[in-house]
Order: structure tokens, then C-alpha cells, then sequence
């Protein structure tokens, strides 16, 4: 696969092969997660800056027909504490990432408006998402995938409590 980088201030985004090395050294999903925090951001970041970021990353078997393949991992710098956020969560996501070829996604900095990224075809569009604010997270994907046209979509949505920055 490969992995995609993502800077929502500048709107810039690099798709590079996902470097085999990493998947010897740190497997997949968290180790990869963890490492790319480690290497990208400092002890000073504030979770909540623009300096902080978000990774998403899927297993070795993601996509697969494996049992138990669905699962994602997305790590940050944690709000409340400081130290490793990090989340496994099923669903289609990282299936879905997977399958556009992507084993990792990186997020940096901050969008000037409420954004979305919309990952299709090997590519990733920064789009924007005002309509979307203010909406929970059902309302959210209910909406994106009426406003797209495509109700097989999977995503990934903060809701108010994002929007809010609450810890």
C-alpha cells in the first residue's frame, strides 16, 4: 500500500509507497502509528495545535478476508493527558482505506474552514464540510453520503464534541 500525508493548512498532500522497512521494524497500525508520533512531534507540542498530529493506520491484515481484519488504528497526542492517544476501532474504515490503497494516513496542521477528506480513486480531495458543522456524527454521514451520492461510503466523524475541542 502506501501512505498519504495530509497538511490542512497549506491544502499540499504527498502519496508516497508505504516504506517496507517500517512494516519490518514496526508491523502495522499502532507500531507505525506510535513511531510516526515519536519521529513528528515533539514533548512540547500541544495536543491541541496545529503542531499535533492525527494518524490513521491499519493492521497487516486490514482488507483482508481475514477474521477480525476491519480494525484501525488512529493515535494522536492526547488532550487530556499529553501522552499517547491512541484508538482501535472496527467498522468499514479501514477496510475501505485499505481497498484505495492506502495503509496509513497522516493529518497535519489545521484547515482554515470546517473540511472533509474524501478518498476515492487513489487520490484525497480536502473538501469543504461547513454544511456539515454543528451536525452529530449520524447526521454527519447521513448528509455526506446524500451530498455525494453514495450511500456505501465509510467514514470517520468528530461531531460537536471535535468541533468543540472538548478533552
Amino acid at each position: 500500500g502506501k501512505k498519504i500525508e495530509v497538511d490542512l493548512s497549506s491544502g499540499a498532500k504527498r502519496i508516497e509507497p508505504f516504506p517496507e522497512e517500517w512494516v519490518r521494524m514496526y508491523l502495522a497500525g499502532r507500531g507505525i502509528n506510535s513511531f510516526i508520533l515519536h519521529r513528528d512531534i515533539g514533548k512540547e507540542v500541544d495536543p491541541l495545535s496545529p503542531s499535533n498530529v492525527i494518524v490513521f493506520s491499519g493492521g497487516l491484515l486490514t482488507g483482508t478476508e481475514a477474521p477480525a481484519s476491519s480494525r484501525l488504528h488512529v493515535s494522536s497526542r492526547s488532550p487530556l493527558t499529553g501522552g499517547l492517544g491512541s484508538s482501535n476501532v472496527g467498522g468499514g474504515f479501514g477496510a475501505q482505506l485499505a481497498a484505495a490503497g492506502f495503509q496509513t494516513l497522516i493529518l497535519r496542521g489545521k484547515a482554515e474552514r470546517p473540511s472533509y477528506l474524501f478518498i476515492h480513486d487513489g487520490r484525497c480531495d480536502v473538501l469543504n464540510a461547513e454544511f456539515l458543522w454543528g451536525k452529530d456524527t449520524w447526521e454527519t454521514q447521513s448528509m455526506l453520503k446524500s451530498h455525494l451520492e453514495d450511500e456505501s461510503l465509510e467514514m470517520m466523524a468528530i461531531g460537536p464534541a471535535g468541533e468543540g475541542l472538548v478533552r
